[in-house]
């Protein structure tokens, strides 16, 4: 298991550092793109670009295994034991396998954060 938690670290860190590589395109006020970028100990990490323009809400979310890292603008994600909390560029922050969340943008410009996400085999 620390081998796991090190390399989700080292790589979640390494990515993070790095420019998007990915296309990225709105739809219905809705950004999301997804790169397989390793496998590792029966996992599979994806480098991924989410943004939500003004007013755009996700509704519940249930999540994988995630380091993330807002990029622009500013999300408010609400989760069910800790209430609202507000993610500004630079933020980062990791989300374990099964954290509940709703994300929301409440500016008036478009959000966007970049991450890492651990998938299942």
């Amino acid at each position: 298991m620390f081998r796991i938690v090190s390399g989700i670290f080292a790589l979640g860190s390494t990515i993070l550092a790095v420019p998007v590589l990915a296309a990225e395109e709105w739809k219905d006020g809705v950004l999301f793109t997804e790169e397989q970028i390793a496998t590792l100990e029966g996992h599979t990490a994806y480098k991924i670009v989410f943004g939500l323009q003004p007013g755009k809400c996700t509704g519940s979310l249930t999540t994988v295994g995630e380091w993330l890292k807002m990029r622009e603008g500013t999300l408010t994600q609400t989760y069910p034991d800790q209430g609202a909390v507000e993610r500004a560029p630079g933020s980062e922050w990791y989300h374990p396998t099964g954290t509940q969340v709703e994300v929301c943008n409440r500016s008036d410009k478009d959000a966007v954060l970049i991450g890492v996400q651990f998938r299942p085999g």
